[in-house]
């Protein structure tokens, strides 16, 4: 059951991408997000990968939610089934999930959730901002983001796999080279 709310959301469907694709298709959306927000663009594209199973699960190709974000989204919500680890064993649960209207909306709102967390634990995943990859995994899992007990290391594993440790690195010049124009500026 899908609710929209708003204007109509975008739906993708046909074949599906390749590792390649769903990288480039998400990596400039995650480091412009960088650049604004200090949630680590190798966190969010691993997340996404991780969560949305490189843009084939259901929540998002009918929701656009990449992060298996639950509640109610500018787009509406969707029910699904989800698995969760609840003391020590793995159970499926019936969910609603926020639904966007594209992937830019749910890379935004994951960062959102990053930066002011839960009402009743704001800075619970603070941890990974400005933070190394490795550090960041740790952390979104400390936070309660995931309740796999392998989150980190599947995060660290696709991070040094797909080398998306070099977008954060992208980011960090490009912040660097910004900052020196700003100083040359306010010289003059």
């Amino acid at each position: 059951i899908l609710r929209k709310e708003g204007s109509k959301h975008t739906i993708r469907g046909g074949k599906g991408m390749n590792p390649a694709e769903f990288i480039s298709r998400l990596a400039p959306i995650a480091m412009r997000d960088m650049l604004e927000t200090n949630v680590p663009a190798s966190i969010t594209i691993a997340q996404a990968i991780l969560e949305s199973a490189w843009g084939e699960s259901g929540l998002t190709k009918q929701a656009n939610n990449l992060f298996g974000i639950k509640g109610t989204g500018p787009a509406g919500s969707i029910v699904m089934t989800t698995k969760e680890f609840v003391n020590g064993n793995w159970i499926l649960v019936q969910a609603p999930f926020r639904a966007y209207h594209n992937w830019a909306e749910s890379v935004s709102d994951h960062s959102n959730l990053i930066l002011h967390g839960t009402n009743n634990a704001p800075a619970r995943y603070h941890g990974v901002l400005g933070a190394d990859y490795k550090t960041a995994a740790y952390a979104v899992w400390r936070g309660g983001y995931a309740t796999d007990p392998q989150y980190p290391q599947k995060l660290i594993q696709l991070i040094e796999t797909y080398e998306l440790w070099k977008f954060d690195d992208r980011v960090r010049e490009e912040r660097r080279m910004l900052e020196e124009m700003k100083a040359k500026l306010q010289k003059l």
